[in-house]
This record gives structure tokens, C-alpha cells and sequence, in this order.
């Protein structure tokens, strides 16, 4: 009898143990009704995986830190002109996905972006942004820099943003797939000083400059998607403006690109340069 009750006893302190972590490490958050920056921030810094569920507004910068994943089930606003919504240095293993990322309009302010990474010496790994819609920005939508290995932008929809739909610069061994990008005043799908990087399957369409543009980008692919019916180039593979640091080694295959005023696919001081 006594070893039964004692095996019991254990059952249940495991399960309250288990359930207590699971609810620790999976926090659900939703809205106050006013500014929600410091109530996020908190969950973020005190909680691994968060859901954001519901229709958050925020006045200032929200920083994940190492090792968050952050689930939106809904939407965040940013209230603060020339604040970035997002904005985080030197993290690795950060993975933000689902909802919408709301901006202040394209030509509000002097700065601004939806998402934005950057540090130094490329201290960044592990990041990951999928199945967003970021809209309305006064810079670029999504602006992954300073990455070492493991930068994903998956799924995502950016519109309509100040400078760039999505935008790498200073980074290895990042991936552009299955987005969305149009009507932004910069590009599409920008990428600037990358090496090993990856445009899959994107839809980039009706962008102010190009819809896709690599400057200084080394052993690349671009491999299908829609690039058309954009202001300049529908892709744009070029030096680094005003250096002697050419792109090379870029592989492009199965796109299309038509009705682009500047050229369908515009090749600029560039080495080995494969358009099958």
C-alpha cells in the first residue's frame, strides 16, 4: 500500500512539473487595450515561445532575445514614427511567424522598418521569419543583416514598404522563398553583399526599382518565381555600387520575367553569370 502511494505521489508531481514548464516555456498574451511594448517585451525576455493573440499596438521597439520563438495569431501596429517594429542584434535561434506587422505608411517619417537585424561581424545565426504579412513601412518590410548561417524568410508578404519588401545585407547562407513582394519603392528582394544566399519560388511584382536586385551577391541561386511587370529590371544582378566587388557565380533558372521597363534580366560587372 505504501508503495503504491508513494508511485502516485510521483505520477503526480511529474504531471504538475510537466504541465508548470509547458506553461512556463508556451505563453499566450493578449492585448491590453493600450500600449502593449512593455507587457511583449516582458513575456519575451521572461518566456521561450510566446503567442501573441489578438490585435497588439505598441509605441517603440520590441527586442527578441536568443533562443525566442514568437507566434502572432493576429496583428501588431507600431505607434511611433521612426521606430522600428522589430529589432534585435547579435540573437541566434529566433524564429517569429504567423500575423500581420503593421507600419505608419511608406512616406511617414524618416526610418522605420518592420523587422530589422543587425549587430557585427556577422554574430547572427538562426533566423527565421515566416508566414508574415509586413505592410506599410517606412523603410523595408523584413531587413536581415549580419548573419552568419541560417537566415529564412519563408511565406511572407511584404507590401507597400519605403525601401525594400525584404532585404539582406552582409550575410551567408541565406534563403528568400515563396514570398511575396510588390508595390514597395525600393525592390522586392533585395540582397547586398551575400554569399551563398537563395531566391526559391518568390512573387515579386509592380516594385519602384527592381523586383529583384543582388548587388555583390557570390555563388547564388535564383531558381523560379515571377519577376514582372516592375519599374526598372525584373532581376538586376550587379557589382557593389561604386567598388570593384562584382557578383559571380549566380545561377538563375526557370523565372519569369516580362514587361519590365529596365530589362527582363539586366546583367551589370559580373562574373559567371548562368541564366538557364
Amino acid at each position: 500500500m505504501t508503495y503504491m502511494y508513494v508511485l502516485a505521489i510521483a505520477i503526480l508531481l511529474y504531471i504538475f512539473y510537466h504541465n508548470h514548464n509547458n506553461q512556463t516555456n508556451n505563453f499566450v498574451l493578449t492585448p491590453s487595450g493600450g500600449n502593449d511594448l512593455t507587457m511583449i517585451q516582458t513575456a519575451m525576455t521572461t518566456h521561450d515561445a510566446l503567442e501573441l493573440k489578438g490585435d497588439f499596438q505598441v509605441t517603440g521597439t520590441l527586442t527578441p532575445r536568443t533562443n525566442n520563438t514568437i507566434k502572432i495569431n493576429g496583428s501588431i501596429k507600431q505607434n511611433k514614427p521612426d521606430a522600428d517594429l522589430f529589432n534585435f542584434s547579435n540573437q541566434h535561434d529566433v524564429l517569429i511567424e504567423g500575423g500581420e506587422l503593421i507600419g505608419m505608411g511608406k512616406e511617414n517619417g524618416t526610418t522605420g522598418w518592420g523587422i530589422r537585424t543587425q549587430g557585427s561581424n556577422k554574430q547572427a545565426y538562426n533566423i527565421t521569419f515566416k508566414d508574415l504579412t509586413c505592410h506599410d513601412f517606412r523603410q523595408s518590410g523584413i531587413a536581415l543583416n549580419q548573419l552568419s548561417r541560417g537566415g529564412l524568410v519563408e511565406n511572407c508578404i511584404c507590401n507597400n514598404n519605403g525601401q525594400n519588401g525584404i532585404g539582406f545585407g552582409d550575410v551567408i547562407g541565406v534563403t528568400a522563398k515563396n514570398n511575396k513582394c510588390s508595390g514597395n519603392r525600393d525592390s522586392g528582394i533585395n540582397f547586398e553583399d551575400a554569399w551563398d544566399f537563395k531566391a526559391l519560388d518568390n512573387n515579386c511584382t509592380a516594385n519602384g526599382r527592381h523586383n529583384l536586385q543582388v548587388e555583390h551577391g557570390v555563388d547564388g541561386q535564383i531558381t523560379g518565381g515571377n519577376y514582372s511587370e516592375g519599374l526598372g529590371d525584373g532581376i538586376q544582378i550587379r557589382n557593389r555600387a561604386d567598388t570593384l566587388e562584382r557578383s559571380k557565380n549566380i545561377t538563375i533558372s526557370g523565372v519569369t520575367t516580362v514587361n519590365n521597363p529596365g530589362g527582363n534580366i539586366n546583367i551589370i560587372e559580373s562574373d559567371n553569370i548562368i541564366v538557364i
